[in-house]
């Protein structure tokens, strides 16, 4: 079960302590202990503080893998190219995604780098939402910047109170995205706010 050192497995070793230390840091917080990062990776404990000596590297590389493994997913859901009601849905089950797998780093305040992650995860987003705006299919009435913020409330609030870990990513994301464009559609005329 453990994950043998040779010339080709630092990596391999390093992904798996890093893979343990989400699952771990998402079920059981920042405190989750080396012990059992170190047995869900299948390696010794010492083996966890060579690669990440310090709590802190390890948090680092969690945030780092997090705004890659966002952006890659982001750009797979080409965004841009398919209705705006689509992109919203697979905008949102992506963040949900990563927002599982780093709930560690959203209830840290810690967030990877600034410009990455505005051009990785927040910028295509934001384009989708002016999109929707701009076509009618999202209410005009709110400001882009302002639906942006919605959205993304959502998805930090689904993913910080781990309703894709009890419900599943798919009905966590369904939710986020019934509920943002319930909000966000136009409003028929007469009809109030």
């Amino acid at each position: 079960m453990g994950v043998v050192e040779g010339a080709g497995s630092v990596d391999r070793t390093r992904d798996a302590i890093v893979a343990a230390a989400a699952d771990a840091m998402a079920e059981n917080g920042a405190h989750a202990s080396v012990v059992d990062i170190a047995r869900r990776a299948g390696v010794a404990r010492a083996t966890v503080y060579r690669y990440f000596p310090r709590r802190e590297e390890l948090i680092a590389e969690l945030s780092r893998r997090s705004l890659a493994e966002g952006g890659d997913l982001i750009a797979a859901a080409r965004l841009d190219a398919i209705p705006v009601e689509e992109a919203i849905a697979r905008a949102a089950r992506a963040l949900v995604t990563v927002g599982t797998r780093y709930t560690i780093l959203l209830h840290a305040g810690i967030q990877p780098e600034p410009t990455l992650i505005e051009r990785l995860i927040r910028d295509p987003v934001r384009r989708v939402i002016a999109r929707g705006c701009a076509d009618g299919t999202l209410r005009c009435d709110i400001t882009p910047a302002r639906l942006y913020e919605c959205f993304a409330a959502l998805v930090v609030g689904v993913s910080e109170r781990g309703d894709s870990r009890r419900f599943g990513v798919e009905d966590a994301s369904a939710t986020i995205v019934e509920l943002f464009l319930n909000g966000a559609r136009p409003r028929a005329a007469g009809v109030s706010t």
